[in-house]
């Protein structure tokens, strides 16, 4: 969230009770913090997120191609 032109890293969020208890226990396991496991949720979801429009991008380029091959050899 952006404060006054810089990125604040202090986001309050409500999480559920029985949600933050089943975070923290997993948490505990694995030998991190609530915050990591959400910080490390980000950054997959993020990370997914470009793969999937990466991805995308390439199938429409390759349609594009394909198609325009077909045009030209027409």
């Amino acid at each position: 969230m952006k404060v006054g032109g810089f990125l604040n890293n202090n986001l309050p969020v409500f999480i559920d009770d029985d949600l933050l208890r089943q975070a923290a226990q997993i948490a505990l396991k694995k030998n991190t913090t609530v915050a990591a496991l959400i910080q490390n949720f980000l950054k997959e979801l993020i990370a997914n997120e470009k793969h999937q429009k990466d991805q995308i991008a390439a199938e429409l380029e390759l349609l594009f191609d394909s198609s325009s091959t077909t045009t030209l050899s027409s």
